[in-house]
């Protein structure tokens, strides 16, 4: 592409800079990097400032918008001003408050902040605003402790001039403000908000003399500053009464500096390399005496102070002087020099300057050669402040900056010759040019001496000087990347154990990505707000935990950062807020070069491949940025700013379906929060998250689903709407094992439709009889999957009818119908035409359980065809359901190992899309129960459980839990743990109506209360199963440790109840012969026909060996001891009992069942 001509248009190549057809220049510079820029181009492509005069407009424009702003205020009023008035002229009293306004004004702007109002006696000053500091509660309190000193002489010059006694009240308060930022640049600062009330609420109950903090300020300062408590005080408009502290004292600015957690350590993580090459450099400047000059570069708090203090715990013997830049105050343009001479000579800030000065000439001397003694002296005292007469005498400041470049780089070097000496410089991006400047000359003129100069800074040093240590042979730099996850995750556990939970450390290390700083601080934060609480040695959760937000000193250090932008860069980075952390410039009308020149700051960064077609993607470098940046919008700006990425996503990208659906719905529902009323986008937001919280269910998000769900119902506008969202809510409530809040919704949903709402009447009758199956009302469950099938007849063939005949077929499978064969059949055909995968795969699954219950072999290729189909769908829940129904069918037909090998194969297919939470540790749990405890495999099963413990919302997986946990203490004797686990068990599985639950159920319970002999309660229990399965028992189970228990108490009438039972039973498989068997062997034992008995039980124990399930073989070896016994070959049962033995004993087992 070339360059336009912007007088003719002619086109000309790139380089070109006049036009070949007019003679215009082609080309300009830009007013604020120097950079050449096309005459046509709007903003500078390298540093992002407008160039035409209507992007200046723009830029005036964004420079004029309100922002919210976490700022800091200080109230300041005058304590007996009425008095004083009522003695002085008017205009003594004008001038006396212009007096107190520029004592306060004086200090406040000297650490940063801004006057904003004189009224009255009262001064309102403002920090965080227009530019923002990452330290501005430390400023405000700093500046109100300053003023209150600098306040006795103002209180004394009243006293003297006019007999009056005054005193200042002062209250500094943290909080969120609304303002204008370029406003306040240019002095017409008007901030309001709740911060500002309370900040004068806080000024009227301090006494004269005093400085009161609020909480938030307290909080953020406490490292810097000393406070006593001051109790709570009630202020107007305040429901609670506000905690306050009075602040004492400033802590000096070096101790400020530290960070961390109080009362908890951990040593430094992941930066083992960087410390090795620091490591490496200093043990070459103390071996060769060739001093160097190393910056440690990165991001604020990404840990440059933690490595420079791990160097010189490794540099024994050596020697630290350090000093860190201040970011305000006066005479500070040499305080690191000044901090460094301080502390070799053990100067303290209590030392009168006669003292300091003799101490300080006492350490010159001990390492200073005599003749240099005096101009070393002369270059140390004036940087620390003392005004020596030969150094008064000088007028010229480059005869003085000579002076002191001469001076401290003999004191550098008197020093290195005595011991390895490091010099250590921290943020030096806060650094004055002279600083800067002499630092480099001691490095360039520094020879045969031991060293080290060390200093950290932020990138931002390379945007005002971005040649430093270039062309420096003894110059290193390193850069500081974040942490990894892996390594933050290390840092948290050494800071709080391994106790706690995954839900904390996963907030803090997505918040924090990286940054140690940031990482500390949010634990911190959690800490001080009660949101992690100390137990048992580990850390967990409260219920604060969700409404802890972005610490104060994270806050500040990236709202400083962000306050450095243009105005029209930082205007557009705001609007991008709004879209998300990945963002398109495109959806918020924000010209994308602006956004690329400011991947260069490290706040944003290019993306390669967009997902939108056409449109440049970017992304904020660190979530916290764009929270911080999004936190300055202004309500209506963001109701606007929403709606309008939401319309704009569904514009470009109508056909992504689900994906979009759920961004629209984002944005659609965040406009409303912020006020958005218009009825079209509250139907359209409804509309989306009903489709959204459908596609969470299919995979199996039931949180998410349920959260969008009840933002759903609360926009629906008529019955049909309120109808659907509630058979929403009924499906979530089945699948979460919530079955009477799924019927009364379903309830509340027949009220709400109409004659013509056959489709959604179909659907609620589908669920309806899913629930009611799952409760034990089984012909009502049959009766309403059909009711929903007869619901669309005459209509034509549809999704819904497709859905209604799958779920019919499911409910016949489970109730084993003789027409679920054929009617799974016909769903697959209607769900085929109408091209509804999700039904298909659904009737699919149906069909192969059912046949399997018929004796039909469970077909391994059938499973991995459906898995795969189902994973094509996105019908992630369907595809691990098959798999389950795969492992209990198959346990009828097939031997352990090939069960797992197909099943293996199949979470192959799926491998990419973890279980889903309603599915997922029903899997693990059904291998547990199913393969691992019957092939005797108790060790790996115990692995399971101890992955996969089942809570009680979702009844399923808790069954099965409870049947596995139970059932283990049980076999192993602990009959005392296992009570409690068989009773919850007991009373969900005859609640579910299931015979899959009952029986499984049955299989251990009875033999508990056989071993508490509550052999009532067994009996009455029997008879209750008995009658509700009679006939029907499920083919693929074993039935065999509940004959037993019978066999066992000499149950006899009830025995050959069940025999006959299970004879009746119309299917047959490999595992139903194998319990009939069992049954038939232990009631012929029972009537004294011992050879019947030992024909029978062999052949079962047979067939289970041989299948690969050990442990049921061994029980069933132990039935067949007796009958052999019983039969008189006592060799055949002393082998067989032998061998039964030996599996039991080493698996524990002393309650076999």
């Amino acid at each position: 592409m070339g360059l336009a001509c912007a007088s003719c248009g002619a086109a000309h190549p790139i380089g070109a800079r006049f036009c070949s057809s007019c003679g215009a220049p082609l080309q300009r510079s830009c007013p604020g990097c120097g950079s050449e820029q096309p005459t046509v181009a709007t903003f500078c492509s390298a540093c992002g400032i407008a160039l035409r005069e209507d992007a200046r407009r723009a830029a005036d424009i964004a420079d004029d918008r309100q922002e919210r702003r976490v700022v800091t205020v200080l109230f300041a009023d005058l304590a007996g001003s009425t008095a004083l008035g009522e003695k002085l002229d008017p205009e003594e009293v004008r001038e006396l408050q212009g007096e107190l306004f520029q004592l306060v004004n004086s200090e406040v702007e000297k650490f940063g902040g801004t006057s904003e109002k004189f009224v009255g006696d009262a001064v309102l000053a403002v920090f965080g605003i227009p530019q923002a500091h990452e330290d501005d509660p430390e400023r405000a309190v700093r500046a109100a402790l300053a003023v209150q000193d600098s306040f006795g002489s103002f209180a004394t010059r009243v006293r003297d001039r006019h007999s009056a006694a005054v005193g200042l009240r002062i209250g500094v308060n943290t909080g969120e403000v609304v303002a204008g930022r370029e406003a306040a640049a240019r002095g017409e600062l008007m901030v309001s908000g709740d911060a500002v009330n309370v900040a004068a609420r806080l000024q009227q109950n301090a006494e004269p003399g005093e400085v009161l903090v609020g909480q938030r300020t307290q909080a953020a300062t406490t490292r810097a500053i000393s406070y006593e408590p001051h109790g709570d005080v009630m202020a107007k408009g305040k429901q609670n009464p506000l905690p306050t502290w009075v602040a004492i004292s400033a802590a000096r600015e070096r101790d400020a500096a530290v960070r961390g957690i109080a009362g908890l350590t951990a040593p430094m993580v992941g930066r083992d390399e960087e410390l090795a090459v620091l490591t490496a450099v200093a043990t070459r400047v103390e071996r060769e005496r060739a001093p160097q000059l190393v910056t440690l570069f990165g991001q604020a708090g990404v840990g440059k102070s933690r490595l420079l203090a791990e160097l010189v715990d490794r540099l024994p013997g050596s020697r630290l002087l350090k000093g860190r830049c201040l970011p305000y105050g006066e005479g500070v343009t040499y305080w690191p020099l000044a901090e460094a001479a301080k502390a070799h000579a053990g100067i303290l800030e209590t030392d009168a300057a006669d003292i300091a000065l003799a101490k300080l000439r006492t350490a010159i001397e001990s390492v200073v050669p005599r003749e240099q003694v005096e101009r070393v002296l002369d270059a140390a005292a004036w940087t620390i402040g003392f005004s020596l007469p030969s150094v008064a005498s000088v007028a010229d400041p480059h005869e003085i900056g000579r002076r002191l470049k001469d001076g401290w780089a003999r004191y550098v070097a008197a020093l290195g010759r005595e011991h390895l000496t490091v010099l250590a410089v921290e943020d030096i991006h806060w650094g004055s040019s002279a600083l800067l400047d002499l630092i480099e000359q001691l490095a360039d003129g520094l020879a045969d001496t031991r060293v080290l100069l060390v200093c950290t800074a932020r990138l931002e040093l390379l945007e005002t000087r971005p040649t430093w240590g270039a062309g420096k042979q003894n110059a290193t730099t390193l850069t500081l990347a974040p942490l990894s996850p892996a390594e933050s995750e290390e840092l948290v556990l050494s800071l709080l154990g391994k106790q706690m939970s995954d839900e904390v450390r996963g907030r803090v290390l997505d918040s924090a990505e990286g940054n140690p700083f940031f990482l500390e601080e949010m634990l911190n934060m959690l800490i001080e707000e009660g949101a992690l609480e100390r137990q048992n040695g580990g850390w967990v959760s409260t219920e604060r935990l969700a409404e802890v937000s972005i610490p104060d000193s994270v806050h500040g250090v990236i709202a400083a950062r962000i306050d450095l932008l243009e105005a029209v860069a930082r205007d557009a980075l705001r609007r991008c807020s709004v879209v998300g952390r990945i963002f398109w410039p495109a959806a918020v009308d924000v010209d994308e070069h602006v956004i690329a020149s400011l991947s260069r700051s490290g706040l944003v960064s290019d993306r390669p491949d967009s997902v939108m077609a056409g449109m440049r993607e970017f992304a904020f470098k660190h979530a916290l940025t764009r929270d911080v940046v999004y936190a300055t919008l202004p309500r209506p700006e963001r109701r606007e700013l929403h709606r309008r990425v939401a319309e704009w996503i569904q514009n470009v990208a109508p056909d992504r379906g689900v994906e979009t659906a759920e961004l629209g719905a984002y944005h659609y529902g965040q406009a409303i929060a912020y006020g958005e009323d218009d009825p079209a986008v509250s139907r359209r937001t409804f509309e989306l998250l009903l489709t959204t919280s459908e596609a969470a269910f299919e995979r199996a998000a039931l949180k998410a689903a349920r959260t969008q769900l009840d933002q759903a119902l609360e926009l629906a506008h008529d019955d049909r709407q309120r109808a659907g969202a509630q058979l929403a809510f009924a499906r979530l409530d089945q699948t979460e094992g919530r079955h009477k809040s799924a019927l009364e919704r379903l309830d509340v949903l027949e009220e709400l439709l109409g004659p013509d709402d056959a489709e959604l009447r179909s659907d609620a009758l589908g669920w309806r009889s899913r629930v009611c199956w799952l409760t034990g009302r089984w012909d009502e469950a049959l009766s309403s999957a059909n009711a929903a099938v007869a619901a669309l007849d005459g209509l034509p063939e549809s999704r819904q009818l497709a859905r209604a005949l799958a779920r019919r077929s499911q409910i016949e499978m489970l109730k084993h119908h003789p027409d679920a064969v054929d009617h799974a059949t016909e769903a697959i055909a209607v769900a085929r035409r109408v091209g509804d995968s999700f039904a298909e795969v659904n009737a699919r699954i149906n069909l192969f359980t059912e046949q399997a219950t018929r004796g039909v072999a469970t077909d391994p290729d059938e499973l991995l065809a459906i898995v795969g189909a189902a994973r094509d769908s996105g019908a992630y829940e369907e595809a691990y359901r098959a798999i389950v129904n795969f492992i209990w069918s198959a346990v009828g037909y097939l031997p352990v190992s090939r069960i797992e090998l197909v099943a293996l194969e199949a979470r192959g297919l799926i491998v990419d899309f973890p279980p889903p939470e309603s599915v997922g540790p029903y899997l693990e749990l059904s291998v547990a129960a199913m393969l691992l405890v019957p092939a005797g495999r108790w060790a790996e099963a115990e692995a399971i459980l101890a992955e996969c413990e089942a809570g009680p919302e979702i009844a399923a997986p808790r069954i099965l839990w409870l049947w596995l946990v139970g059932g283990l203490a049980l076999r192993r004797g602990d009959v005392e743990a296992a009570a409690p686990l068989l009773t919850e068990l007991r009373s969900l599985a005859l609640s579910s109506g299931e015979p899959q639950r009952i029986v499984p159920m049955a299989c251990v319970v009875l033999p508990w209360l056989m071993l508490v002999d509550e052999r009532d309660d067994l009996r009455s229990l029997t008879e209750q199963i008995v009658a509700s399965l009679d006939g029907q028992w499920p083919s693929v189970l074993t039935i065999v440790p509940i004959v037993r228990t019978l066999a066992a108490l000499r149950e006899t009438e009830l025995l050959s109840r069940i025999t006959d039972s299970i004879r009746r039973t119309p299917y047959v498989s490999a595992e139903l012969e194998t319990s009939l068997a069992a049954a038939e062997g232990l009631l012929a034992l029972q009537q004294g026909r011992a050879d019947d008995a030992v024909e029978r039980l062999t052949a079962a124990a047979k067939t289970e060996r041989e299948r690969g399930y050990t442990y049921d073989a061994a029980c069933l070896e132990l039935d067949l001891a007796a009958a052999l016994e019983a039969a008189g070959n006592r060799t055949g049962a002393e082998e067989v009992r032998g061998r039964s033995a030996s599996v039991l004993e080493e698996l524990g087992c002393v309650n076999p069942f």
